[in-house]
């Protein structure tokens, strides 16, 4: 599986340019069109007004969690500016000693800045204390909030890093557990 490398430097600006070139050239190519015979197309993520549930920082990145009714929205600032959102639903139902990732280690750059981050979000079951990160050779502390966990960490070269890391946490009980993201993607139970 190769890393989730995102280069985004305007969200939405560039699609509506684009869209609107598609619409007056395809109007010319084919006849004109009428806006109103255009079928409205649904946004596949659109972003949550509420506050933010929790905000992990890594020098000018910030990646900010979101819960929006049955998922969580993902987005990722660089000094401010939005560069890239994400999603995953919600998993019900997670033992109170576990943790799931939402997929693998993931990564971007920004395309004016070079700010480069690798980052790792997941879910945390009720007993979970603590959730800390090991990739790309550091050690990162995840910020851990109503269940959802989220660590991020700035790289030199994000082409670099691994889809792989380890997740340590600790429980209630002051058991200390490492799993591979492997073992915790989505909906595959950790093995403690």
């Amino acid at each position: 599986m190769k890393n989730r490398i995102v280069y985004i430097t305007a969200i939405g600006t560039g699609a509506v340019v684009l869209t609107a070139a598609v619409c007056v050239v395809g109007g010319f190519l084919s006849g004109s069109v009428d806006a109103a015979e255009m079928p409205a197309r649904p946004s596949s993520l659109v972003l949550p007004t509420g506050p933010a549930l929790l905000t992990a920082a890594a020098g000018p990145i910030d990646l900010e969690l979101t819960v929006d009714g049955p998922r969580v929205v993902t987005q990722v600032h660089d000094e401010g500016e939005l560069q890239t959102v994400g999603g995953d639903r919600l998993h019900a139902g997670l033992a109170a000693d576990r943790v799931l990732t939402s997929g693998s280690v993931s990564g971007g750059e920004a395309e004016d800045t070079h700010h480069a981050y690798g980052m790792l979000v997941g879910q945390a079951g009720a007993d979970v204390t603590a959730v800390t990160v090991d990739a790309d050779g550091q050690r990162t502390a995840a910020v851990l909030r109503d269940g959802q966990w989220a660590a991020v960490w700035t790289v030199r070269h994000v082409d670099d890093l691994p889809t792989d890391a380890t997740v340590r946490y600790t429980t209630r009980d002051g058991a200390e557990h490492r799993v591979s993201t492997t073992a915790v993607d989505d909906l595959r139970p950790s093995d403690g």
